[in-house]
């Protein structure tokens, strides 16, 4: 049977490496991706020998610059699974000749059969067609990009004459359709030959061609790249040409259709199309929000199946709209299997620029700005720090002071709002020198960045003495500060690993330096196979290698105990202190909000127990630094407070009971993940230790992901609705937080049983801390070297700046949690604390609600006095707790009304039906709003459309209108901040802030849809309250002489929770169309006159 391709001959060769020259020298003149492009793909194997054995195969430089110039092998099956020729695509800079001889036993190739004899005939023909489109879109491109150079370095007197241009006009769709055609010859190969098929061999073989081929990478290069290189050097000669747009959405429409999960590269051609959306920016920048948005997406789809991937967590960050997820992907883009490493200023630039991604915050998400900014601030302080780089010692030691003293005000204030409330310790903090008793010795200061010109303030009381103000807003502080736990704790940890420095001890020990050192290696093989040189190029920048333990590519098992402790001056002390700060304020605050939090740092306890276990010689250093500076004290009082709220569940115990049944309960949980905060670990270098690394899989059940739901989360802000009357959404809650406790006890008793190492331990009846490890101390630890004395290292570490021994940081185990390591057995302690596990379904603990909207939806009650630490942990789920009591009529009183009529009307009360106004009536009763709202008198919402509106009529050309609406707009403001109005958005939603602008950036056109807009907003929104019955058991307001009335579940379900108040006919006559209560102020305002005689409303 012949071959795929065919040789070139000696003619073609020399002609096609003409092209290449001529390449080359445009190269010179225009820097062009072309000349760092990698090499396309391996030399083409004859069709009948892809199933004969494999034979010795000698290196060779490889000859192919161009994408039609091949080389028939000495070996046709060289090329093998085995050899890195055939290596998953994942990689961008993949080279295809760095394979393996090997010598393997001869066997008699396989016979083809009928159906792979028909793919290989179908593929023979298509890939001919992509031989000789690459190299006509090579030729094309090259020409019209010598063109290009000579335009563009024309006398700037003389402009491109029209003829010139409509000439390159003209070549430029001679290439778009040759372009156009070769994706389409790439997408036929790769379809056909990956085509789901009942023959497993004949899918197995076509998967074997596309990766000895490299039909998906050449198709990246040589289909999209290429030619959107050229593209990109015309902007200067047409701003705006049709072909960019065309070219884009065909490239959009053909590589979606790859990312079929039935071809098994749908992560792989996610993330280009991720890719594609970030060179789009460049050539449109009036459309820059939706390509970001684009690129979010497909970056989150591929992250989902790949894992490891620096280069993909980066690319994230910067297009991510949640800033501090944005934080946790660079902290993991650097300290992963295959890092991405930038220079200490370049990523100090990007931290620098996370800051601003989003700035459309609500109060409550401030933290999250600071928490940044403080990250970034540690960065520039500590990060490979150079003494050569400071002008003087004293700039550096002020820089040092002032890091160290940011620190500690943020980690003491962390979860302070503006009013001074702690979310954690639930305590009022003043600014007067006036701290919580038992708390600390410092004052208290807002957190200010420098000249940033940034301060927060959130951590202090802005009055003198304690501030009287009674915390608000419970339930959408606690859904907050349990959504973003993970996030801190993840983005903390990151950093304490050493953001990407390998001298950090935690680095080592989590092998980036293995992954650095694997990472050159590959840029020398890559840069030997092109050169053709055998001498292996030295490295540089950070990878670069000292000889001794300062050196980047120093190894763990290259250091003996004394290095270690050592190694202790690479760990960035800050993050270490800021770690433990938020760590013990979410161990100490409510359990609803911390498990989460917890439950990463119980997973990094544990990678580094594997770790340690591997590397005996770092056992020493470790053991003295968590036994030292972790805050067990608070994590041993957390977990027993979960162990007694367990105990008293039976249904509890025993989902604890089946789950420590299972053999390998780490493995099982790591194979069946249904929590999101775990998920996001999945990548990174400390969490490979947990049990093993994640690499890159086809599809979500093969990465471990049990629950797919678990992604359905928010993508920023957070929740400011009652879900509560929904007894679906309450039970899903409940079984939410459920499956944390699980998991918290679950890795607990890991880290007590399995790794003495930290001296947590179990006993009978609770958890508990060796007195044998507490009391150890530093000199007889120091005895128990070897050799050398690490007590001038440790003294350092420890005492040299004082901030540890400092601010109450380290706390003293209590005498009652101190025991002899208990004797008992595992077995016998699981029985004392769950008793025996009964049979049940299998993944007992995974949540299967419909109605679950996902652990970023999660509700808890809205009770400013939170559980109390010292009664035990108690989960109370009254989110409705404006619900009135039974009326005194009994039961009848709650079925005599088949039509409610409440004081406003039928089926509408000013206690439970919100009243929107569109933006005239604003303008001419501002005024009177505000005292009808501030008397409690109507709950008014406003469309967040009607806001922007108001706003631009502040610099409106009339006096009046623009007097009353920046009156109009401060009262806004005013009711928002004392929560007593409600911002919705176009869908009906609560939107997370007053100020939020998403809406508008993302439709440009806003402004010539306010009607249809608002009255949308406003039926959504009714439509909304109707499918969830907010109104269900709520009392209407009683009137003179008659029974308070209680809407059932019937009268909830048509009850109107949302009307509009509006003098323009039209509009009324529209809402009517769509089902929609509308009114004019005049009945608005008579109707309050008449209910409500004795308040203030004029």
């Amino acid at each position: 049977m012949n071959s795929l391709p065919r040789p070139v001959t000696q003619s073609q060769q020399t002609k096609r490496q003409g092209s290449v020259s001529s390449l080359q020298a445009t190269a010179k003149r225009s820097p062009s991706r072309y000349q760092n492009q990698p090499d396309p793909l391996a030399p083409p194997v004859p069709m009948n020998q892809w199933y004969a054995p494999a034979a010795p195969q000698q290196k060779r430089p490889f000859k192919t610059p161009t994408p039609s110039n091949y080389d028939i092998p000495s070996s046709p099956t060289a090329h093998s699974n085995n050899s890195q020729e055939s290596t998953p695509n994942h990689d961008d800079h993949a080279t295809p000749d760095t394979a393996v001889p090997q010598t393997q036993i001869p066997q008699p190739p396989r016979a083809m059969s009928d159906e792979e004899q028909q793919l290989a005939t179908k593929l023979k023909e298509t890939y001919k067609n992509i031989v000789n489109h690459e190299e006509i879109v090579q030729k094309h491109c090259i020409e019209i990009t010598i063109k290009i150079n000579h335009l563009n370095h024309a006398d700037a007197a003389q402009p491109p004459s029209s003829t010139r241009t409509s000439e390159l006009s003209n070549d430029l769709w001679t290439i778009y359709h040759h372009n156009i055609t070769l994706l389409v010859n790439y997408h036929d190969f790769l379809v056909t030959a990956l085509k789901p098929s009942v023959n497993l061999n004949q899918f197995r073989t076509g998967k074997n061609i596309v990766e000895l081929y490299k039909i998906p990478r050449r198709m990246w290069v040589y289909g999209v790249v290429g030619f959107l290189e050229v593209l990109k050097n015309i902007m200067a000669i047409f701003s705006d040409h049709e072909i960019c747009s065309c070219f884009i959405a065909y490239c959009f429409s053909i590589i979606s259709n790859l990312t079929d999960p039935a071809l098994e590269m749908e992560g792989w051609w996610s993330e280009k199309l991720g890719d594609l959306s970030r060179m789009a920016i460049a050539l449109y920048a009036s459309k820059f929000i939706d390509w970001k948005i684009s690129a979010e997406y497909w970056y989150s789809v591929s992250m989902k199946t790949l894992y490891g991937h620096g280069k993909i967590y980066y690319h994230m960050c910067t297009v991510q709209q949640d800033n501090l997820d944005a934080l946790v992907n660079i902290g993991k883009s650097v300290i992963c299997r295959d890092p991405f490493v930038p220079t200490t200023h370049y990523l100090r630039l990007v931290v620098e620029n996370i800051c601003t991604q989003r700035n459309i915050l609500s109060l409550l998400e401030l933290p999250i700005i600071d928490f940044i900014k403080i990250h970034k601030v540690l960065l520039q302080i500590h990060g490979n720090r150079d003494p050569q780089s400071a002008q003087s010692g004293d700039i550096h030691d002020s820089q040092i002071q002032y890091g160290i003293d940011l620190v500690t005000r943020y980690g003491l204030t962390f979860g302070s709002d503006t009013n001074g409330y702690n979310f954690f310790t639930r305590e009022l903090f003043s600014a007067a020198n006036q701290a919580p008793q038992g708390q600390h010795d410092m004052a208290y200061q807002p957190v200010s960045f420098g000249n940033s010109g940034y301060s927060s303030g959130y951590g202090m009381s802005q009055a003198g003495g304690i501030s009287q103000q009674q915390p608000s807003g419970s339930i959408e502080r606690m859904s907050f500060w349990a959504n973003k736990g993970p996030s801190f704790a993840i983005a903390n940890i990151n950093h304490l690993v050493g953001f990407g420095d390998a001298k950090n001890p935690f680095a080592k020990i989590f092998l980036l330096p293995e992954a650095l050192k694997e990472r050159r290696d590959k840029k020398d093989r890559k840069r030997k196979s092109r050169s053709g040189s055998s001498n292996p190029s030295s490295g540089n920048g950070i990878l670069g290698a000292d000889a001794t333990i300062d050196g980047q590519l120093v190894c763990a098992s290259e250091l003996s105990p004394l290095d270690w402790f050592c190694c202790l001056q690479f760990i960035n002390r800050s993050v270490l202190e800021l770690s433990i700060r938020i760590l013990n304020h979410y161990l100490v605050g409510p359990k609803q909000a911390s498990n989460g939090h917890v439950i990463v740092w119980l997973y990094f306890l544990i990678g580094v127990g594997n770790a340690v276990k591997q590397y005996p010689s770092a056992r020493t250093m470790f053991g003295w630094l968590f036994n030292k500076l972790f805050p067990w004290e608070s994590l041993i009082t957390y977990l027993n407070s979960l162990l007694g709220y367990v105990k008293s569940k039976p249904q509890l115990s025993a989902k604890v009971a089946r789950a420590l049944a299972r053999d390998d309960v780490l493995g099982y949980y790591n194979s069946h993940e249904f929590l999101p905060e775990v998920w996001k670990c999945w990548g990174t270098l400390w969490f490979d230790q947990v049990q093993g690394e994640k690499g890159d899989y086809c599809d979500l059940e093969e990465a471990g992901v049990v629950k797919p739901t678990m992604f359905d989360v928010p993508v920023s802000g957070s929740f400011g609705g009652d879900l509560g009357s929904d007894p679906r959404k309450r039970q899903a809650m409940e079984e939410e937080a459920d499956v944390r406790i699980v998991r918290v006890l679950v890795l607990a008793r890991a880290i007590a049983d399995d790794f003495p190492l930290y001296g947590l331990v179990r006993t009978t009846t609770h958890f508990a801390y060796d007195s044998a490890v507490y009391n150890t101390t530093d000199s007889v630890l120091v005895q128990s070297l070897s050799q050398g004395d690490p007590m001038a290292y440790m003294e350092e570490f420890l005492l040299g700046d004082g901030r540890f021994v400092q601010n109450n940081l380290i706390h003293a185990i209590s005498a009652h949690n101190l025991v002899q390591a208990p004797t008992e057995s595992v077995e016998a302690k699981d029985r004392a604390w769950f008793g025996t596990p009964t049979p049940s379904h299998d993944g007992e603990e995974i949540v299967e609600v419909d109605e679950l909207d996902g652990f970023g939806d999660s509700e808890f009650d809205d009770d400013t006095n939170d559980v109390d630490l010292e009664q035990g942990y108690r989960f109370s789920y009254r989110v409705g707790e404006g619900i009135a009591p039974p009326p005194m009529g009994g039961a009848a009183a709650y079925e005599s009304f088949d039509n409610i009529e409440g004081n406003l009307g039928d089926r509408m009360d000013s206690a439970i039906t919100y009243i929107t106004l569109d933006t005239n009536i604003w303008l001419k009763h501002c005024g009177r709003i505000f005292k009808c709202v501030r008397n409690g008198v109507i709950k008014v919402s406003i469309p967040l459309i009607v806001f922007q509106e108001l706003r631009a009529l502040r610099k409106s050309a009339e006096a009046t209108i623009a007097d009353a609406a920046t009156r109009s707009v401060i009262i806004i403001r005013e009711l928002y901040l004392t929560r007593e109005i409600l911002p919705l958005r176009f869908d009906g939603t609560v939107a997370s802030d007053i100020n939020e602008t998403t809406e508008f950036e993302n439709n440009s056109n806003w402004r010539s849809s306010v009607d249809e807009t608002i009255l949308n907003s406003v039926n959504e929104h009714d439509e909304i309250g109707k499918k969830l019955m907010k109104g269900h058991n709520m009392a209407l307001v009683a009137r003179d002489g008659q029974p308070q009335v209680v809407l059932t579940a019937k009268t909830a379900k048509v009850f109107r929770y949302c009307i509009l108040i509006t003098d323009d006919r039209n509009m009324r006559l529209r809402a009517k169309t769509i089902g929609l209560t509308s009114f004019q102020s005049k009945w608005l305002f008579t109707q309050l006159e008449t209910v409500f005689p004795n308040k203030c409303i004029d």
